[in-house]
């Protein structure tokens, strides 16, 4: 199932948004990512998270956030992939080396989907003001504004 078809979890034209988490984590559970590992630039992903090491470490820190055993076990397999990729030779991977990374990619792709689902529900509940515009950029909205920005295809 793809995530994108759940039920209600894009926001509509009028505005709505009434997502029902029941089922949106039912599928989750059952979802498993299937990464086109040929389409991403692992350079670049690797340079986005060395980039962003320091605040991976503060929130690695924070006793709040390590209280919420998911968020820790995402943090864990975010910083999994980033010492994969700074020990690897990113421009001569072996077939084996491409599955391996491939699979540490969709460990966390689908940990941080829940990661996501999670932080929705708080935020409708507590912040409905925000949740809109985070719907709005949601990442599971095909047609979200955001992609035109942040999206570059991996030239071949």
């Amino acid at each position: 199932m793809r995530l994108n078809k759940v039920k209600n979890l894009i926001i509509d034209k009028d505005g709505r948004c009434d997502i029902d988490f029941k089922s949106a984590f039912n599928a989750i559970k059952t979802y498993k990512a299937d990464i086109e590992i040929n389409k991403i630039s692992l350079s670049k992903l690797s340079k986005f998270l060395r980039d962003r090491r320091g605040f991976l470490v503060n929130l690695l820190q924070n006793p709040n956030l390590l209280e919420h055993q998911t968020f820790t076990e995402t943090l864990m397999s975010i910083f999994h992939i980033a010492e994969e990729l700074v020990a690897r030779d990113l421009n001569n991977l072996s077939v084996e080396d491409m599955e391996h990374t491939k699979e540490d990619i969709e460990r966390a792709y689908n940990k941080l989907t829940y990661e996501w689902l999670s932080y929705m529900q708080y935020t409708k509940k507590h912040y409905p003001y925000f949740f809109l515009y985070a719907m709005r950029t949601n990442p599971f909205d095909e047609n979200a504004s955001w992609l035109e920005r942040w999206y570059e295809p991996v030239k071949a």
